[in-house]
């Protein structure tokens, strides 16, 4: 697993033993929800980068409903 991906799910709260997670979810399922979101993020600073924005950061919050 990508190391920074495995940061990302320690910090919220999962605990990984060796390549499975405490509540039987599956490392690669995980991964593919976070390579989507991380993606998404992407898309959507290209998209505010392209229009001259400078809150990115607030357009990714915004899109996933985050304060």
């Amino acid at each position: 697993m990508n190391k920074r991906i495995e940061e990302m799910l320690v910090d919220a709260g999962f605990s990984l033993i060796s390549d499975k997670l405490y509540d039987q979810v599956s490392v690669a399922s995980v991964e593919e929800l976070v390579e989507a979101i991380i993606n998404k993020c992407a898309t959507i600073a290209d998209l505010a980068d392209e229009n001259m924005c400078e809150c990115i950061g607030a357009n990714i919050k915004s899109y996933f409903g985050v304060k």
